[in-house]
């Protein structure tokens, strides 16, 4: 079971989401909605961020990762049918190469500048080359 807890009008998610670095860039997935975010989702009862990291990457990629790292905790507000409160847990890992399935993508430095990452703070740790263990308030709300 997923940890996605509705409270006084509020949802409580807490999730991860991997840096998953290639040769060619990193990668992310569509939204649908205009933007792009990291591999991840939810942590479920009793599973382990690094559990969780790698079980989502296998998931969405098909693809088994040995090694992640901590390197941040994003405490994300923001408002979609309802204000969310998330707490994500993010870790890096790096492989050679992949083949990206449908709605996934790779984007280098460089163009990662032209397209919407969300949290935009992801966006920011890459363009600066900063995976040092860090924590991270945004509120878009």
């Amino acid at each position: 079971m997923d940890i996605s807890i509705p409270i006084n009008n509020v949802k409580l998610n807490i999730r991860v989401s991997v840096l998953l670095e290639t040769k060619a860039g990193f990668v992310f997935q569509d939204s649908g909605n205009g933007f792009y975010f990291p591999v991840g989702g939810r942590i479920k009862i009793n599973e382990t961020s690094v559990e969780a990291a790698k079980r989502e990457v296998e998931e969405e990629l098909n693809i088994k990762i040995n090694n992640t790292h901590y390197i941040a905790t994003l405490e994300n507000f923001f408002v979609e049918d309802m204000p969310f409160h998330e707490i994500n847990i993010v870790h890096y890992t790096k492989i050679d190469d992949l083949e990206c399935p449908k709605d996934f993508y790779i984007f280098n430095e460089k163009s990662i500048q032209n397209v919407s990452i969300k949290p935009e703070v992801i966006k920011e740790m890459i363009m600066n080359k900063n995976f040092e263990k860090r924590h991270f308030v945004v509120k878009d709300y």
